[in-house]
C-alpha cells in the first residue's frame, strides 16, 4: 500500500506541534507491513542541510520527504491543488492520499483519488472552507473522515447528517517507545539546570490562551516552587524574561529538542496544563480551537506518570478524569492552583498515584494503534 501523506503548509523541521503529527504518523505508517509513506511538505531551506531530521524527531524509520513550494498568486496555487498536484500523486501510483488540507482533500477526489481527511477544528470558520468541506463529503473517494474529538465528531454530524458513515474518531497520541522512557536522577535534574527540591513544569508555545500568565502568578506566590517554562518561540521566549526578570523561580527555557523536552517533563514533580477559555494554535488564523482541542502535550504528559494539573476545557474531559488521571481546576481559579500545588508538595504519593494512572490510561493511544485503525478501516472500506 502506497500513502502519500501531503502537508502543503507544514515546513520540516520546525518548531510546530503539527510537524509533530505529521512526522509521528509518517513513521508509524511506515512501521506496518507492506506500507510505503512519502511526505509532501512545504519547502525549508534546512530541510536538505538537515541530516538528523528523523532523528530530531525521534523516529524509528526513514521516508521519502518531497518539498513543494506554494505559490504566493492565488490562481496558480488553485492550479496547484487542483491540477498539478493530483495529476503529480496519479503519475506516483498513490493508493490513498492522508491530508489535513480541505482543498488538497477535493483536488485529490475530484482526479478520484481515494482520500483520507483528517480535521482538528470545524471546517465552518470560513464560507470558502465550507464549501470546499461539504464537495469533499460528497465525493465516494472521500473514504474517511478522521476527527480528534467526540466533540469535533458531533459538531460535523450536526451540521452534515451524512458524514457520520465516514467518520472516525481516533485522538493524537504518543509513540509505544515513549512509554519506556527511563525515570530521571538528581544527576539528570542538575544537568537541566534545575536548583528546586520541587518544581513544575509547562511544555508547549506561548501563544494566546496556554495560561502562561497564570503560571507567573503561581511562581509570585510560591517563591520555594521551581516554575519552568520550556517552549515558545525567540520573540516570546525574550518578552517573557523580561517581564518576569525580577521573579526569581521561574525560568523560560525556550526551544528545546524533544528528547530534551521529555528530560524537563520527567524532571517536574508536576506538569501544568493551564489552557484559557480561548485557546490558539500556530496557523488557527485568530480562531480559537478550545471546543475541539485535543493538545498533544496531553498525551505526552501522561506518558512520563507525572501528575497532570489541567485547567476544565470540557473537551479535555473525554480524557482526562478529576482525581483518577489529572487535577482538573478552573483556570482562573489562582487559589485553587495553588492550593492543590501545595497538597501535591505535601503528599507526594497522591501525584504518584494520579500519573500511574494517567500513564496506564495513556498506553492505548499510541500512533502506532492509530495508523493500525486506520489501515483497519480502510481494507473495510475497499472490500
Amino acid at each position: 500500500m502506497k500513502i502519500a501523506y501531503v502537508a502543503p503548509y507544514t515546513t520540516i523541521p520546525s518548531k510546530t506541534a503539527n510537524s509533530v503529527h505529521v512526522m509521528k504518523m509518517c513513521d508509524s505508517y511506515v512501521s506496518l507491513d507492506n506500507v510505503e509513506v512519502f511526505l509532501f511538505v512545504s519547502r525549508n531551506k534546512t530541510l536538505s542541510k538537515n541530516q538528523d531530521v528523523f532523528k530530531q524527531y525521534e523516529l524509528i524509520h526513514e521516508f521519502p520527504i518531497i518539498e513543494i513550494l506554494i505559490s504566493r498568486y492565488n490562481f496558480f496555487r488553485i492550479l496547484q491543488f487542483f491540477l498539478f498536484f493530483p495529476i503529480f500523486l496519479k503519475l506516483k501510483q498513490v493508493d490513498y492520499v492522508h491530508t489535513r488540507n480541505l482543498s488538497v482533500a477535493l483536488g485529490c477526489v475530484l482526479f478520484r483519488i481515494p482520500t483520507i481527511l483528517e480535521l482538528h477544528d470545524s471546517p465552518v470558520s470560513n464560507k470558502r472552507g465550507f464549501n470546499i468541506f461539504k464537495k469533499c463529503m460528497k465525493s465516494k473517494f472521500l473514504v474517511r473522515l478522521i476527527v480528534i474529538t467526540e466533540a469535533l465528531k458531533k459538531h460535523l454530524i450536526d451540521i452534515f447528517p451524512s458524514s457520520s458513515n465516514k467518520l472516525l474518531h481516533l485522538p493524537d497520541g504518543v509513540s509505544e517507545k515513549s512509554l519506556k522512557v527511563k525515570n530521571v536522577t538528581k544527576n539528570d535534574r542538575d544537568s537541566l539546570g534545575i536548583k528546586f527540591d520541587f518544581c513544575c513544569v509547562y511544555t508547549g508555545h506561548l501563544y494566546k490562551g496556554r495560561g502562561i500568565d497564570l503560571i507567573i502568578n503561581l511562581a509570585e506566590l510560591a517563591p520555594d516552587i521551581g516554575f519552568y517554562i520550556v517552549g515558545g518561540n525567540d520573540e516570546s521566549v525574550a518578552f517573557y524574561r523580561r517581564k518576569c526578570a525580577e521573579i526569581f523561580n521561574i525560568h523560560f527555557v525556550g526551544f528545546v529538542n524533544l528528547e530534551l523536552v521529555r528530560k524537563y517533563q520527567l524532571a517536574g514533580d508536576i506538569l501544568l496544563m493551564p489552557y484559557e477559555n480561548e485557546v490558539f494554535v500556530s496557523g488557527s488564523a485568530g480562531n480559537s480551537t478550545s471546543p475541539f482541542a485535543s493538545p498533544l502535550k496531553m498525551f505526552e504528559y501522561m506518558a512520563t506518570g507525572r501528575v497532570i494539573i489541567s485547567s476544565q476545557l470540557p473537551v479535555l474531559y473525554e480524557v482526562l478524569r478529576e482525581g483518577e488521571n489529572a487535577i482538573m481546576i478552573e483556570y482562573d481559579d489562582v487559589n485553587g492552583w495553588l492550593t492543590a500545588i501545595r497538597r501535591l508538595q505535601k503528599n507526594p504519593e497522591i501525584g504518584v498515584f494520579i500519573g500511574e494512572a494517567a500513564k496506564k490510561d495513556v498506553a492505548c493511544f499510541t500512533w502506532e494503534n492509530r495508523v493500525r485503525t486506520i489501515i483497519k478501516y480502510l481494507k473495510i472500506s475497499s472490500s
